[in-house]
């Protein structure tokens, strides 16, 4: 869940205030801004984790069995959106390798909610726009997928998804494939490009975005 950079959590969108009072765990960055928070939404007698950069990977395993557990969390990060240069991406990551149910409440940017929601490491990321539309360019973009080693998202036209899961033939590392970004259908594909081949004739022309999985150092 993004939360104001600027740190007016009146700011917070119905959705996410509605999901705090009503999610079984919440988890914050730290605890005087998870406090503030709280209390701007009448909520200070609830109980809350905390994830940070000191939260080793053993308490991060042990709050996503406890998520697996009571059905719903909500994470977020100080200010602005969570995963993306922030922690909980490892988290996300784990819940992923326990069959739980993601989703992202980061709809003003596309780029910002396929990062969040993809699990990959996002301290640092490139944003490669769209592929050409030449062959010869175009086959070189996605050779050179991640790119620099780094995490590598990019966006491409709705009509197009069939043609760029093809594409991705070349990628080495995961890839998360974010279809119909904050609609109800909204969809993920999360694995290696052998995972989801098969899956291409029966995708959607639909709006979406690609996150590659990029080096974690």
């Amino acid at each position: 869940m993004p939360t104001p950079i600027n740190g007016d959590f009146s700011l917070l969108n119905h959705l996410a205030k509605d999901l705090l009072y009503l999610v079984d765990i919440i988890i914050g960055e730290e605890k005087k801004q998870t406090i503030r928070l709280l209390a701007a939404n009448n909520l200070r007698e609830k109980p809350f984790l905390l994830l940070n950069e000191h939260t080793n990977y053993e308490e991060k395993f042990n709050i996503a069995k406890l998520i697996s557990n009571k059905k719903s969390a909500i994470l977020f990060s100080d200010a602005g959106t969570p995963c993306v240069s922030d922690p909980g991406y490892d988290l996300v990551d784990l819940c992923y390798g326990l069959n739980i149910n993601v989703k992202t409440l980061c709809f003003e940017s596309s780029v910002m909610a396929a990062l969040s929601a993809s699990g990959f490491y996002a301290e640092k990321f490139v944003y490669a726009g769209f592929p050409p539309i030449k062959g010869g360019e175009r086959l070189q973009f996605f050779k050179n997928l991640p790119v620099s080693g780094m995490t590598t998202v990019f966006l491409e036209r709705p009509y197009a998804l069939k043609k760029v899961v093809d594409e991705l033939k070349h990628v080495k590392t995961r890839i998360f494939i974010h279809i119909n970004i904050g609609y109800k259908n909204e969809t993920f594909l999360r694995g290696y490009y052998k995972d989801f081949a098969a899956k291409k004739d029966s995708l959607p022309k639909a709006p979406f975005a690609v996150v590659i999985e990029g080096k974690n150092e």
